[in-house]
């Protein structure tokens, strides 16, 4: 019986601001390195109002890691949300 961990919402990085999926397996792991393609709002009872970077690989963990789905969008310079992990 193997027992599935809910995604999370890990401490505040720059990992995101750099145009990548900022999708790690653990904390200490590195990140996903694929291109962002999306933006997804969510809100976290822990950290409040959090913006996603994720590939289109990380999207559905991104939804899942928040409590609440706020908002989604592609993700790129204009949009000028900040960014957190996953």
């Amino acid at each position: 019986n193997t027992d599935q961990m809910k995604p999370f919402i890990g401490p505040p990085t720059s990992t995101g601001t750099d145009g990548l999926c900022a999708y790690a397996e653990q904390l200490d792991s590195p990140g996903c390195q694929e291109p962002a393609t999306v933006h997804v709002i969510v809100r976290d009872s822990g950290w409040g109002d959090v913006a996603l970077a994720s590939c289109a690989r990380h999207r559905g963990l991104a939804h899942l890691a928040g409590g609440i789905v706020l908002d989604e969008h592609p993700y790129g310079a204009a949009c000028m949300q900040p960014t957190d992990t996953p």
